[in-house]
């Protein structure tokens, strides 16, 4: 079972791998059960990525880190580009109500 100072840690983990591959994240939020501090066995860790680096193309997104996200099969994804972010989307709206920033720290 994953708790929330588990998840934050391998998120750091999986955020400094992007890092080094090229990838740079406006932010990066922890959400769901981990964040909660409620996940049981087979719970996942939910990361909101926000990156200037992202389109409006998930799948274009998604070949940015997929290699990377083999490394961590325990992270769910939710990649967005940062003018999302900035322009109010309402699923990033509601995720960062109950959510854990992690980067920037």
């Amino acid at each position: 079972m994953v708790t929330r100072e588990s998840a934050i840690n391998i998120a750091r983990l999986f955020i400094n791998d992007c890092k080094l591959s090229g990838l740079s994240f406006h932010k990066v939020f922890l959400f769901g059960s981990a964040a909660k501090n409620t996940a049981h066995e087979w719970s996942d860790i939910d990361l909101l990525l926000i990156s200037d680096q992202f389109t409006d193309n998930v799948f274009e997104n998604l070949k940015l880190y997929a290699k990377i996200n083999i490394k961590y099969p325990s992270i769910e994804t939710h990649p967005y580009p940062t003018k999302y972010y900035f322009e109010g989307d309402d699923f990033i709206k509601e995720i960062s109500k109950e959510s854990i920033e992690i980067l920037p720290t």
